[in-house]
């Protein structure tokens, strides 16, 4: 990051970082249609788009999601991706494609198609497992919030209304 940028205020920074991220979506936009490929917001994007109708401040790249099947065609448009300035890679699964430009990442996630249902693949290091795990139990546990004078905590809830 470089000095400058240290030194603006704090709204400014959001607002050049928030600027600079849908510049690159509306870039990855144009090609994506000009080729005909089928894509959609997802994860932190999707949300901030539905619930601020803008990019969350705090986000840190743009999430879009696609079907398997565009994978080839996705990998294609690569050298057309280049001459915009964008680095794009794809994972050697397969599972997730990353574009960037000035320091701003795009991640596409792959899904696939199984009956009425769409999936992802998550890849967690072996390390991560037992993290992740105890994070989806917290994020399931309902919680109600208790002060002290000293501290204040969160307790599991046994109400799940």
């Amino acid at each position: 990051m470089s000095l400058l940028l240290l030194l603006r205020p704090a709204d400014e920074v959001l607002e050049m970082k928030e600027r600079v991220a849908v510049e690159n979506l509306r870039e990855i936009k144009n090609v994506l249609d000009k080729n005909n490929i089928n894509y959609w917001l997802d994860f932190g994007t999707l949300l901030g788009a539905v619930r601020n109708g803008k990019i969350i401040e705090w986000d840190s790249d743009i999430d879009l999601g696609t079907w398997y099947g565009n994978v080839d065609q996705i990998i294609s448009i690569f050298s057309e991706l280049k001459n915009k300035g964008f680095r794009a890679s794809v994972t050697e699964n397969k599972i997730e494609i990353g574009i960037r430009k000035r320091g701003f990442s795009l991640n596409i996630t792959i899904y696939r198609k199984s009956d009425d249902y769409a999936w992802g693949i998550w890849v967690v290091p072996r390390r991560e497992v037992e993290k992740l795990i105890h994070w989806g139990i917290a994020a399931l546990t309902p919680r109600i919030s208790t002060k002290s004078r000293r501290s204040s905590f969160l307790c599991p809830c046994c109400h799940w209304n």
